[in-house]
């Protein structure tokens, strides 16, 4: 892990060896440690921990780029050399900008002292604790369970300097029945925050309640979505709504409607690191301070997030929502999160005619960018909801939807907000969603 003190000092050395060369040293470390489980036991621990330098350096409108692991002065000095090699070579870049100056960073903290010093015997111990019941009910349960800390770091030759570490703990458990399966997962900065045995308990109450699913024939129902569900519907927002390329090259649903209204009036949407539940940096990877930024408010779309160069563009500043450069992406809103309402899970449940309980999708991929249209599997634990009552489980659907027009279709948001994984990565901090007439365009044979 190389801190704080030590990346200034490996700055330093990249400085002198550039000899005037503009350039930027980009640190990426971390250090984790993941147990992995199955069949009720503990199957694999791995320590890992790693540190990776890129460094980019501008030659008028011409840059290169060449990474490290090592650094010592040799290995810094020849990756210096290429980069400025691989430069040299390039095409020149009209739209290439230089490189920014120093700035200044809202304080962040997402850091549990706890999480990193977690020892592989104590989360062993937590692992076969949290299992116990499931071998008792002859069931299987399988999962992970991970701690560490993660930093970044970023400077340049202009004077610029940032770097932010911050902590995660993640609990992740699958158990399976015969004939059905349940799934929880929950993750912290602070690993005493995350309990594998009150999620392992949810997990088999899930399973155990799946057993013996009936077939429905596909068709629109109203659902309630567990906010991993919806995190999954959001995170297709994020990637192909919410970021200025899409934006400006006219293939975001919210292309020429900010100030227009494109959601349900009880949808907003923000891009938030300073939240609590949320994790990353106080800054983006050109260095430029995060903002929070409102993207839907009450329905109506408000905003996009900005790097430099889509900023120019259109005539705006940067957000601080840049990625590692040069990229083909653009900018990205990595901190999601969808604002809750005055419901929950047992009162949306209470409140439906007839409809099904979601716990979390599977293998989603885009079919339609500009509506968002998506397709997908459920996945460990769908239930018919009959007169306000958990009737009687229900085999898998694959779904096909447009997430635009289901989020014009909600009913009701749960109070409580989670932070919540997607099935391609990424976490979203949102809460439970009732959504009607959504469509489920056929079953599957489990």
């Amino acid at each position: 892990m190389l801190d704080e003190s030590r990346f200034r000092d490996v700055v330093k050395q990249v400085m002198a060896q550039a000899d005037g060369t503009a350039v930027e040293v980009l640190l990426a470390t971390q250090k984790e440690g993941l147990t992995r489980f199955g069949n009720n036991v503990v199957t694999q621990h791995i320590e890992t921990g790693n540190a990776e330098l890129v460094i980019r350096v501008q030659r008028g409108k011409r840059q290169g780029r060449a990474g490290c692991n090592q650094f010592d002065r040799p290995t810094l000095e020849r990756t210096v050399k290429k980069a400025v090699q691989i430069a040299s070579v390039q095409r020149v870049n009209p739209s290439l900008l230089p490189f920014p100056a120093p700035q200044e960073y809202q304080p962040l903290s997402h850091y549990g002292p706890a999480t990193p010093a977690l020892a592989p015997d104590e989360k062993v111990d937590r692992i076969r604790q949290a299992v116990g019941p499931c071998t008792k009910k002859k069931t299987t349960a399988a999962g992970m369970f991970s701690h560490g800390m993660q930093a970044v770091g970023l400077a340049n030759s202009n004077g610029l300097f940032a770097y932010h570490a911050y902590t995660t703990a993640n609990f992740s458990v699958t158990v399976m029945a015969n004939d059905s399966s349940g799934w929880a997962e929950a993750t912290n900065p602070n690993m005493h925050a995350v309990h594998p045995e009150r999620l392992t308990a949810i997990a088999l109450e899930t399973a155990l309640a799946g057993r013996n699913p009936k077939s429905l024939p596909p068709g629109k129902y109203d659902v309630i979505l567990e906010p991993a569900a919806v995190a999954e519907l959001l995170l297709f927002m994020a990637w192909e709504g919410f970021g200025a390329l899409p934006y400006l090259e006219g293939r975001s649903f919210v292309s020429g409607k900010l100030g227009q209204k494109v959601l349900g009036e009880n949808i907003t949407i923000t891009d938030d690191v300073y939240d609590r539940p949320a994790f990353g940096l106080n800054f983006d990877y050109e260095g430029m301070p995060r903002k929070r930024i409102v993207l839907v408010d009450h329905g109506i779309a408000k905003a996009v997030v900005h790097d430099r160069k889509t900023a120019k563009e259109a005539g705006t500043k940067s957000t601080g929502h840049a990625l590692p450069l040069p990229n083909t992406d653009g900018p990205m809103p990595l901190n999601l999160m969808l604002a809750g309402g005055d419901s929950s899970v047992d009162e949306m449940i209470a409140g439906t005619d007839r409809g099904l309980l979601i716990t979390h999708f599977h293998y989603t991929n885009i079919l339609d960018p500009i509506p968002l249209m998506i397709t997908g599997m459920t996945r460990d634990g769908v239930f018919l909801v009959e007169k306000g009552k958990v009737k009687h489980p229900v085999k898998n659907f694959r779904f096909t939807e447009s997430v635009v027009k289901a989020f014009n279709r909600v009913e009701a948001l749960g109070r409580e907000t989670v932070y919540a994984h997607a099935f391609w990565g990424g976490g979203i901090v949102c809460p439970a969603a009732k959504i009607r007439r959504f469509n489920f365009s056929s079953g599957t044979k489990f």
